[in-house]
């Protein structure tokens, strides 16, 4: 058996997810539709960039309430 671990994150604040799984280009459509600031875009680029890097697995999307 084989496992990967997953990182996770939710807010409220988000309302598109996105994950390290998805492809580079696919990216955009997330960082852009919840106007994250260019210094939120960098971070979150720069953890999906990591995982994929490292062989984990970062999963970002809202919170249902």
């Amino acid at each position: 058996m084989k496992s990967k671990a997953v990182l996770n994150l939710t807010s409220p604040k988000i309302s598109v997810g996105v994950s390290s799984e998805f492809a580079i280009w696919d990216r955009p459509v997330f960082l852009l539709n919840d106007n994250l600031s260019q210094e939120q875009i960098r971070l979150v680029d720069a953890l999906l960039d990591e995982a994929v890097e490292n062989g984990f697995i970062v999963k970002i999307g809202g919170v249902k309430l």
